[in-house]
């Protein structure tokens, strides 16, 4: 049985695979487009938020603990 923390951080890295693909294939089908562009970023921004979460919840004991605050949800 998955504890909640590795539940957690499973979920993350699906949702960070997801926004990386997903910003990828927006980028691809219209190269040209800005709109396409702005989105693919804020595809990749999220990303980034669900990386940064899935690291903060396995920093035990680290000198990166304060990474832990940053977590909004």
């Amino acid at each position: 049985m998955l504890t909640l923390s590795a539940l957690t951080t499973n979920v993350n890295l699906v949702a960070l695979a997801m926004s990386l693909w997903l910003g990828l294939y927006v980028v691809t089908r219209s190269r040209t487009s800005r709109k396409a562009w702005l989105a693919a970023a804020a595809l990749w921004v999220l990303a980034a938020y669900f990386f940064q979460s899935a690291v903060a919840l396995n920093l035990p004991n680290s000198p990166f603990s304060w990474m832990r605050a940053l977590i909004v949800f």
